[in-house]
């Protein structure tokens, strides 16, 4: 017959003193016990059997868990082990489900929510761009820890403030960025929308800031572009530079009049040469409506070709830096080969599709496609939303003789 042991009472939990170097217990029954530390700590535990195997449940300190509240846990713990349940493995689910819960209410955790569902909709250079790097540098530092809901108009200002007076570690530009920090507070009032739309909070606290009493308003500054002739001696002077890594991807920028995100974001995989397209799926656009085709003319498929000579086997990238190539090369490497090596100050990376859209409605007598193809092949949406919604062609062959004239012109 087992030994019968008499409960414990408050008062011998209290006057109990620790021994030198040792544990001990003092029993309370149905396997709860107190354990007194050396340091004198007295904590309350179970020792129960669980699918064969002896196990231990910690219960908590005493006095914050008193004897009673200790034997109400302790046939907590029975009830769960007669259904089935490891006691410990279900205090450690409590436990995650509690952090979940607590992170939930954290604005990083609604952050990242936010840049899922923008994943959704934006291209992934986009998404890295003007999303998860913006959040990293310029937002989640100085609110990602505090709860959404404890967020306030002055956080909002201090962040936007923050943003027009910092300058990053690589970035080029000087303070005074106007335009970021306009990007910021628009970037926060979604973040926020977001935010009441899925329960995370019930207030915008971006929505009463009066931005343009805040920050300056941003003046537009026009990208510099060659739009006569001249256009011509810049291409020839691209084909005539030495370092392939630098001509091939001007040239291709050139002959396509593409933004430099789809010059750097150019996969062989979307690259068919027997068909002569390259088509860049939707998610590689800047924005997500519809995958892009550009036909692959001579003088484009020279390009690529020669890329594909230089090409490390590992990458999948066309224009990889010289350096890594499992990065595309810089926008920064290229302006400055524009700019200092070629000595063409006047023309910048983007300006190729000014050049291209300027020239090519100027010579439509020439070439004979239409506008809808010119502004097609820069990527434009044409007219209203109900026009393009019922506008189905990407005008692929009309472009192809389009850029068919535009490499001849440049060559001429």
């Amino acid at each position: 017959m087992p030994k019968s042991i008499k409960p414990l009472n408050d008062l011998q939990i209290k006057n109990a003193k620790p021994k030198k170097e040792k544990d001990y217990k003092l029993r309370d029954g149905e396997g709860l016990y107190i354990l007194i530390k050396p340091n004198g700590r007295k904590i309350f535990r179970i020792d129960y059997s669980y699918a064969g195997k002896r196990n231990t449940y910690t219960i908590g300190d005493y006095p914050q868990i008193s004897l009673s509240q200790a034997r109400k846990i302790k046939y907590e713990i029975k009830e769960l082990i007669k259904n089935g349940i490891d006691p410990n493995r279900h205090k450690q689910e409590q436990k995650r489900i509690k952090e979940l819960e607590a992170n939930k209410k954290l604005t990083s955790f609604v952050i990242e929510r936010f840049i899922q569902h923008k994943a959704k909709e934006v291209s992934q250079s986009r998404l890295q761009k003007n999303y998860i790097n913006t959040f990293a540098n310029y937002i989640t530092p100085f609110i990602g820890n505090i709860k959404i809901d404890e967020v306030t108009k002055q956080d909002i200002i201090k962040i936007v403030k923050n943003t027009y007076s910092t300058k990053l570690q690589k970035d080029n530009r000087s303070t005074g960025k106007t335009y970021k920090a306009r990007e910021v507070y628009r970037l926060l009032k979604n973040l926020f929308d977001f935010a009441i739309h899925n329960d995370y909070t019930q207030n915008n606290p971006a929505t009463p800031i009066d931005i343009d009493s805040l920050i300056p308003k941003h003046k537009s500054i026009h990208l510099k572009a060659v739009t006569d002739d001249h256009i011509q001696k810049i291409y020839q002077k691209i084909c005539s530079l030495q370092n392939p890594y630098f001509r091939l991807p001007l040239q291709y920028i050139a002959l396509t009049a593409v933004r430099f995100g789809n010059a750097a974001n150019l996969k062989w995989d979307y690259i068919d040469f027997d068909k002569r397209v390259i088509v860049y799926p939707a998610e590689a656009m800047k924005t997500k409506n519809q995958p892009f085709r550009i036909p692959l003319t001579d003088e484009i498929s020279k390009v690529l070709q020669q890329a594909k000579a230089i090409a490390s086997p590992y990458s999948d990238i066309v224009f990889a830096s010289p350096i890594n190539a499992h990065k595309p090369i810089s926008d920064n490497t290229l302006r400055k080969v524009l700019k200092v090596d070629l000595n063409e100050p006047e023309q910048d990376l983007h300006g190729f599709r000014s050049s291209f859209e300027t020239i090519a409605l100027e010579r439509q007598k020439e070439h004979g496609c239409s506008f809808e193809a010119i502004e097609s092949q820069l990527h434009h949406n044409i007219g209203s939303k109900v026009t393009q919604s019922y506008l189905r062609s990407d005008f692929l062959e009309d472009r192809k003789e389009l850029l068919e004239w535009w490499a001849t012109y440049l060559n001429s």
